[in-house]
């Protein structure tokens, strides 16, 4: 698990290594559960989320699945173009 984490964390370095408008600030690895009412997949154990500085100057994070998830579907739309 450990290692496909490491992949997943170079694979969004290199998405915004090529990107312009956004600036990869780090990763956030999900020590504990947060519980609450709502429990949410970024307040689990062992969630990583992606803070990055956006084109609007926001500071935004996500979990890293959905970032991995972003990525492999603008690869595969520049496949068919």
């Amino acid at each position: 698990m450990k290692d496909q984490v490491e992949k997943m964390k170079n694979r969004v370095r290199k998405n915004f290594k090529d990107d312009r408008y956004n600036e990869l600030l780090g990763f956030l690895d999900v020590e504990n559960t947060v519980e609450a009412d709502y429990p949410a997949d970024y307040t689990t154990k062992g969630a990583v989320l992606v803070y990055y500085r956006a084109h609007t100057g926001e500071i935004a994070c996500e979990l890293i699945t959905d970032m991995i998830g972003v990525i492999e579907e603008e690869e595969e739309e520049m496949k068919h173009q």
